[in-house]
C-alpha cells in the first residue's frame, strides 16, 4: 500500500536508509510504501518556484527488487503533475541503478557526475 507521509512517519526506516546514505529532509513531502503495516520504502520531493526535485528514494534491502521504488516514483509524478503548472522542470540525482527506469519513464540525462546521474522530466 502506498500511502501519503509525513516525517514523523520515518522513524522506523531513518536508521537503515541513514546507513543507505539516504538523509531524510523535513521540508520534503513523501510517500511511503507498507507491506503488513510497515513502512518499507519512500520517496520524497520539494517544490521550488519553476521546478521539483525529487529526494530521499529508499526500499529496504529485504524489500529490493520488488518494484516498489517504481511504485513510489510512479504515484509521486503523478502527483506532482497534479499539482505542477506547463514549464516545470522534475528534476533528480540518481545511482546507476534507477537510471534505466528514469530513462524510460522519460528522464533526460544533463550531467554524469562521479556517483549519480542528474537527469531532468519535462
Amino acid at each position: 500500500m502506498i500511502k501519503r507521509i509525513t516525517y514523523d512517519d520515518l522513524s522506523d526506516i531513518t536508521e537503515q536508509a541513514k546507513k543507505g546514505g539516504v538523509k531524510y529532509l523535513p521540508e520534503c513531502e513523501f510517500l511511503g510504501y507498507y507491506i503488513e503495516g510497515k513502512i518499507v520504502g519512500t520517496v520524497g520531493w520539494t517544490k521550488h518556484k519553476n521546478k521539483y526535485v525529487l529526494r530521499n528514494a529508499f526500499v529496504l534491502s529485504e524489500h529490493r527488487g520488488k518494484r516498489i521504488y517504481e511504485q513510489l516514483h510512479k504515484e509521486r509524478l503523478s502527483l506532482i503533475e497534479q499539482e505542477a503548472s506547463n514549464g516545470t522542470t522534475i528534476e533528480l540525482r540518481c545511482t546507476r541503478m534507477s537510471y534505466k527506469m528514469h530513462r524510460r519513464m522519460g528522464a533526460v540525462p544533463k550531467k554524469a557526475y562521479k556517483n549519480y546521474l542528474h537527469l531532468e522530466y519535462y
